[in-house]
């Protein structure tokens, strides 16, 4: 037992040796100037034993911030906006002056639809908007690209009126309705099945480049569309449209260009006598 202790004692004072040479050794990166926390928890120890080691606390990590949404938050949300408003106006869309139905929705969730209604043309933007104190902004939604405007109006009863920025033209709107306009399909276009077919003549026209003669086709399809063909020697335009007509009225509309034409006619055999709103000459062709 007693050389079990002394084998014990030396083992201790070795372990001790070889701390406190490592404790020497010059090429310590500690710098020994510098008083050490475990020191200073050792000299405030009032019993002399050594002094809890402390780890440092971990800082809460702070969460990323949701992503935006689109809609702006309820508090920037004008009330009296809420609703559909319409107006009536030309404008330039990039296709030339027209005239146009005009529908702006704003919801109350901060979205909103834009809809241009001109004859049988019309189309549909998707917006987010948020206004107050007679400013608004609207970010417009067009195949995962967004454009953003930004707007003054005022409300004076049931009339709206804005102001785009860049535009000096103020948009007039009056409440249409608290509800938005139906974007449905139109109903089924009225086709006189009478028309459905190709018909021919041949006449001298000016149709911007001087007076010439023409073969005139009018092809008119039982779903409502058509083809316009004119023909000068190897000069030909084909222009297609769509069209409605039923007892000797009828309309056409040409694709790209939302301004309708109002024509009568009336069909006697297989004579097709048709005459164009602004033209004196009557068309008159044959059944082909």
């Amino acid at each position: 037992m007693k050389h079990l202790k002394l084998a014990t004692i030396a083992f201790l004072l070795a372990s001790a040796l070889v701390v406190f040479a490592a404790c020497s050794d010059n090429s310590s990166p500690i710098d020994r100037n510098q008083e050490s926390p475990s020191a200073t928890h050792d000299n405030n120890n009032q019993n002399g034993g050594v002094a809890p080691v402390h780890s440092v606390p971990s800082l809460p990590q702070t969460p990323h911030p949701p992503p935006p949404t689109q809609a702006p938050p309820q508090s920037s949300i004008d009330a009296r906006l809420v609703g559909t408003w319409h107006a009536n106006m030309d404008l330039d869309l990039g296709d030339g002056w027209f005239n146009y139905d005009i529908f702006s929705v704003f919801n109350a969730d901060g979205t909103g639809t834009e809809l241009y209604i001109s004859g049988q043309w019309q189309q549909e933007i998707s917006f987010t908007w948020s206004a107050s104190n007679g400013v608004g902004i609207s970010i417009y939604l067009d195949n995962g690209a967004t454009e953003t405007y930004s707007w003054t109006y005022t409300i004076v009863g049931n009339t709206l009126t804005m102001i785009l920025d860049g535009f000096d033209t103020p948009f007039i709107f009056t409440r249409h309705s608290n509800n938005p306009p139906s974007t449905q399909a139109p109903p089924p276009p009225t086709i006189d099945a009478r028309l459905v077919g190709t018909w021919h003549t041949n006449m001298d026209l000016d149709i911007g480049y001087g007076l010439f003669n023409y073969d005139i086709f009018y092809i008119f399809n039982a779903d409502g569309t058509g083809e316009e063909l004119f023909i000068s020697g190897q000069w030909q335009i084909d222009a297609p449209f769509s069209w409605t007509a039923s007892n000797g009225v009828g309309v056409s509309s040409y694709t790209g260009t939302p301004d309708p034409f109002n024509w009568t006619y009336t069909i006697v055999g297989n004579t097709l006598t048709m005459i164009f709103d602004g033209l004196d000459t009557p068309f008159i062709f044959t059944r082909q």
